[in-house]
């Protein structure tokens, strides 16, 4: 049955209409995502280095020290009774406290240090309100090593110059509690005065004969 000229034109404004509106929601459709790019593995950055940074050659001196070198330009320089005296600006706080175990075998190794009667100066004083005693010990290269021990533990240091040498030097110190400082030896006619600033606000005063 023929369709009247009303009906035709109602018929392709409908297909009209379907196209549009098929095209239209084609045009807005997003395309198919693919598979997101894989993330670097987690903390990859942050440990690159780390271990290697971690694992430092140590070292004795002529004079006994005991030196830690790291691979980021660290170093550590600790007496022979294993008290810190020098540090790098390098150094990184897990690399200082993990310096303990690298040294331990140096410590355990060392010879037995010597009394006050194998001392070439020995004599008492006080830091703070303290009493202690102090050696000045003549090592096996010719140095000298500064030993107080009293109430802040065990302080060392090492004098670059003889003390009858010279009349005044200054040298860093170390104590096994961590504490640090500087000593100011000076020799006057009675033998050695040890004058000592410690980082904790004490003071002292050794006379060595």
């Amino acid at each position: 049955m023929p369709l009247s000229p009303s009906r035709l034109r109602g018929l392709c404004g409908a297909v009209v209409l379907f196209l549009a509106a098929g095209a239209a929601l084609a045009g807005g459709m997003p395309a198919p995502a693919g598979p997101a790019p894989a993330a670097p593995g987690p903390g990859i950055l942050a440990v690159a280095g780390t271990a290697e940074a971690l694992r430092p050659v140590a070292s004795r001196r002529a004079e006994g020290e005991i030196v830690l070198r790291y691979p980021n330009g660290c170093f550590l320089l600790y007496t022979d009774e294993g008290a810190l005296i020098g540090e790098g600006a390098a150094c990184l706080r897990v690399q200082t406290e993990g310096a303990e175990a690298a040294i331990r075998p140096y410590l355990a190794a060392r010879p037995a240090l010597p009394d006050s009667s194998a001392a070439a100066y020995a004599g008492t004083g006080k830091v703070g309100a303290s009493p202690v005693n102090g050696q000045l010990v003549r090592t096996r290269s010719g140095g000298y090593t500064l030993r107080i021990a009293g109430g802040e533990g065990v302080c060392t240091g090492t004098l670059r110059v003889e003390p009858d040498a010279t009349r005044a030097q200054r040298i860093p110190i170390s104590c096994n509690t961590g504490v640090r400082g500087t000593a100011y030896v000076i020799r006057d006619p009675w033998g050695i005065k040890v004058s000592l600033m410690l980082t904790n606000g004490l003071g002292g005063l050794v006379r060595l004969i």
